[in-house]
């Protein structure tokens, strides 16, 4: 008799628990989300860094903002990014804001690209000299001919280095923006009379099926380096070697804390794993990757 109640208690407790036991129980986690801003002329080293950590990070997740370099640099000092990229070292002004608010951060370089001068095929030189350059870029004129000079419209940084490093035009008349760097690329392809300025990066990754296809139909101009008598390109040995004279700098802000994604974000950036991403991209790494020599 009390088997059988026994029996019938357990039958009952088992169909109570139907219903709960039928129940997936998630035991995922959605990672967290921390933002970066670059302007769009790094955005494809960035992401290249981000879905990497990503991929080794399963419950961290870095999503790349990419806005114009003035904007990144507004938000961060607004405090309402705690990591910024920017192609430029700081400001007086800006160091003396970080002062007066006694905030202080991370920063550093982590990678170096080259500005590349990008013409058509019916270019009648195939190199220049650094006076030319900045005489085009103030009068938008080379032998007797006009030329419009253009530049990425989304925010890009290479306009305010042109200026900083060749000064500021009188006129704009001749300068334009006109998109992205492919789109840029795409408008020099398509026209006599039209120059574009443009990150070394979207050409530099000759292993890249999509950045040799950007490169044919239009020419790569080099700059002469007096002291080497020979011209040089914006490839990753003359960024290296600093014949090439028109060369950036990547450099991070970080006020994220010591525990943070946005820490843990930069640290991978500035280790090897990171380093190698800006090696293979055919850019320059701030801390060349060791090479590892199996000796027999």
């Amino acid at each position: 008799m009390l088997r059988g109640i026994w029996y019938i208690l357990l039958v009952c407790l088992s169909s109570c628990s139907t219903p709960d036991s039928t129940k997936s129980i998630s035991t995922a986690s959605t990672p967290d989300t921390f933002f970066v801003s670059v302007d769009p002329s790094w955005e494809g080293l960035l992401s290249n860094w981000a879905s990497t950590y990503n991929a080794l990070n399963t419950y961290q997740y870095i999503q790349v903002r990419v806005l114009p370099e003035k904007e990144v640099a507004q938000q961060f000092f607004s405090n309402s990014i705690p990591v910024a990229f920017l192609s430029r070292g700081l400001s007086i002004e800006e160091q003396n804001y970080l002062v007066s608010k006694k905030r202080f951060i991370d920063r550093d370089t982590v990678a170096y690209d080259a500005i590349a001068c990008i013409v058509p095929l019916s270019f009648p030189d195939s190199m220049l000299r650094l006076e030319d350059v900045q005489s085009l870029f103030q009068t938008g004129k080379w032998k007797s001919k006009e030329y419009s000079l253009v530049f990425n419209s989304n925010g890009g940084a290479v306009p305010y280095y042109l200026e900083t490093f060749l000064g500021k035009p009188s006129s704009s008349s001749h300068l334009y923006a006109v998109g992205s760097d492919e789109q840029i690329i795409e408008k020099v392809k398509n026209s006599t009379a039209t120059i574009g300025f443009i990150s070394s990066y979207k050409l530099s990754d000759a292993q890249n099926p999509k950045h040799r296809a950007l490169a044919q139909g239009i020419k790569v101009l080099g700059l002469w380096n007096n002291e080497k008598k020979q011209a040089i390109w914006p490839v990753q040995e003359h960024i290296y070697t600093q014949w090439y004279p028109l060369v950036r700098p990547l450099v991070f802000l970080n006020y994220d804390r010591k525990e943070g994604i946005g820490t843990s974000f930069i640290s991978f950036i500035r280790e090897e794993r990171g380093q190698r991403i800006v090696l293979k991209a055919g850019l320059l790494p701030h801390e060349m990757p060791a090479r590892i020599v199996s000796i027999q």
